[in-house]
């Protein structure tokens, strides 16, 4: 890690100046007690397991998608969308199956000739993935109404803004923004954090879409456009789902800030909120 030592005059004493750069090379681990730590704000912290595996990921160090989820089976799986896939790049599906899956990371063998999905292929074709992962879900809460969504990314993304549109019921409202904002969300979030969904909060005022996976190093709570590009949390899905996505939804996700503002600009502000101690990210869509 790149460090710099300067050294000030302050009056009559010398003031040693130690400048540490932003590395991106983490995680960075303590050599003598094998700790790695994070910063919390104005505070460093121990970094918990699920930021650790973060981290690596962001790094290039590891890809959860294709890690095993063995109590799965192929059968977990919705081989017409899966086909869908494969013809839409012109792949031949004459071949061996289990050879394909495996060559794209939807599957993996764990045994001689046995094969289960990966996580990656559940939450792109799962029937049902909330079934093994846990926190493949959305929640959707509104005043005395509250629901949960599950399903492969691309089918919660479609039943989400379907009931999403008919609860606010306003023929006016520009849904595509906010179905960018949840597309963004679903893409984004940490999956590496077991523990909850992406949430959804309507009120008379606002809809609130909150997903784990705060902005790996962000300072800044409210964040604004000119100064941020938010840098590409889960690329593997992402690549995969920008081709399966019929709709070409998934395209636009990720620079879609300035656009997602002027879509609401007749309406009222839209807030980036990056909550770092609580690793969430949300997304604040006026009414």
């Amino acid at each position: 890690m790149p460090v710099n030592l300067d050294l000030v005059k302050l009056g009559s004493k010398t003031v040693a100046v130690l400048t540490v750069f932003r590395s991106r090379h983490a995680p960075h681990q303590i050599l003598q007690s094998g700790s790695f730590y994070i910063r919390r704000g104005s505070t460093t912290d121990y970094a918990r397991r699920s930021e650790l595996a973060s981290m690596m990921q962001q790094n290039g160090l590891m890809t959860f998608e294709t890690v095993i989820v063995e109590d799965a089976s192929p059968e977990d799986l919705d081989f017409d969308c899966i086909n869908k896939f494969f013809k839409s790049i012109n792949v031949s599906t004459e071949q061996p199956q289990n050879i394909l899956l495996k060559a794209f990371g939807f599957i993996s063998e764990k045994g001689m000739g046995d094969y289960s999905p990966t996580i990656g292929g559940l939450l792109l074709f799962g029937k049902n993935p909330v079934i093994y992962l846990p926190n493949c879900y959305i929640t959707i809460d509104f005043g005395e109404f509250s629901d949960m969504v599950s399903g492969n990314i691309p089918t919660m993304l479609e039943k989400t803004t379907s009931m999403v549109k008919g609860l606010i019921n306003q023929p006016e409202y520009p849904i595509e923004a906010f179905e960018e904002a949840l597309a963004n969300a679903l893409i984004h979030r940490d999956y590496l954090d077991l523990s909850r969904g992406v949430h959804i909060n309507i009120t008379r005022k606002t809809i609130e879409i909150v997903n784990p996976g705060a902005i790996a190093g962000g300072s800044k709570v409210y964040l604004h456009l000119r100064d941020f590009l938010p840098e590409r949390r889960n690329a593997w899905l992402y690549q995969r789902l920008i081709t399966i996505d019929e709709k070409r939804r998934f395209l636009k996700t990720g620079i879609g800030m300035n656009r997602i503002r002027k879509a609401f600009d007749k309406i009222g502000p839209v807030k980036f909120i990056n909550l770092g101690k609580q690793n969430c990210f949300k997304v604040v869509l006026p009414r």
